[in-house]
């Protein structure tokens, strides 16, 4: 229940939220798409976040991918434990660029990731809403 609702309700007030339609302001803003959202060990992860780290990281090109593979899973509960990340880059030290996108990710997101560099031009373009979250086969189970 929003506070300004339930301090109404304790204060016995029977018009709650004003005039219909009044838009109610969210502390925070708006993240992203709740479809979007992926968890992370409790974690609420978006991939509009996930972007603005990698485009605000050097050396980084701008496009990447969000890798959800057993790697990233709990074999148990099937729960990601971390996510993979695919990232364009035209560093010539990947391992110290992937370090460094690791280390960023834990701090502003809260998660662990498991960065991968790959070469400029090697993932897919799209001219529409390109398809950042892509699931690796082994968790596809039972899917055609």
């Amino acid at each position: 229940m929003p506070v300004a609702v339930a301090e109404a309700e304790a204060d016995g007030d029977e018009e709650v939220g004003g005039a219909l339609g009044e838009a109610l302001a969210l502390v925070g803003g708006v993240l992203g798409r709740q479809d979007d959202m992926l968890v992370v060990r409790g974690v609420n992860v978006f991939p509009s976040a996930v972007e603005q780290l990698v485009r605000r990281t050097p050396q980084a090109l701008g496009e990447y991918q969000i890798v959800l593979s057993p790697e990233v899973t709990d074999p148990v509960t099937g729960y990601l434990t971390a996510i993979g990340l695919r990232v364009e880059t035209s560093a010539a030290d990947t391992d110290s660029f992937a370090r460094g996108l690791a280390d960023a990710a834990r701090a502003q997101l809260g998660v662990r990731c498991l960065v991968t560099p790959v070469a400029a031009g090697s993932l897919p373009r799209s001219t529409h809403k390109s398809r950042r979250v892509v699931r690796e086969d082994a968790l596809r189970k039972g899917a055609t």
